[in-house]
């Protein structure tokens, strides 16, 4: 089974479980999809994202990004 085209492609291309990425892979992938697509703007994707700006760079610094 293939992965879903909603699948973020970084997060496909970093499966580690049988070509099945972990909820981090997803989560990740989509916060830096909505960061992208917001230019870089972290309190309108927090908002979009449903989560607080600090929870935004809790999740962001806790996989190494800024």
């Amino acid at each position: 089974v293939g992965a879903p085209a909603c699948w973020p492609p970084e997060a496909v291309a970093n499966c580690t479980q049988g070509g099945i990425p972990t909820l981090a892979q997803v989560e990740l992938a989509h916060i830096k999809a909505v960061l992208a697509r917001l230019g870089g703007n972290k309190s309108r994707a927090a908002r979009i994202l449903g989560i607080s700006r600090e929870g935004l760079r809790v999740k962001l610094q806790k996989n190494g990004q800024n």
